[in-house]
């Protein structure tokens, strides 16, 4: 319900003052940008096929320029990854963490 302020944010530094009553300033830097209702099903939304040596940090990486984007990556196929380590006997995949070749994942826009 933020608009453009909608995202993930990585809290740089905070500041406490306690004269004449108490505030707090934070440095932040918006790291992800809230997904749009419809990026799922936009056509401009990438695939990208898993490698034997991929992580979803290198993924996000080569897609984005920065591993900051592993999670949205992860929340974009959290359904199938998991299931994709259930057929290989795990109970889920760990937020990723256990990736398959072959797995097709869907690589959101950002806003």
């Amino acid at each position: 319900g933020l608009g453009k302020l909608n995202g993930k944010y990585a809290v740089d530094k905070v500041t406490h003052n306690l004269s004449n009553g108490y505030t707090m300033t934070l440095q932040i830097r918006k790291i992800q940008s809230r997904l749009s209702a419809n990026a799922m099903t936009q056509s401009s939304v990438q695939k990208y096929s898993v490698n034997g040596a991929d992580t979803l940090e290198l993924i996000s990486q080569r897609f984005y320029g920065s591993i900051a984007y592993a999670d949205m990556i992860y929340n974009a196929n959290s359904i199938l990854l998991d299931g994709v380590a259930m057929t290989f006997g795990k109970e889920n995949s760990n937020n990723g963490l256990y990736l398959y070749p072959g797995t097709v994942l869907t690589i959101p826009d950002i806003e």
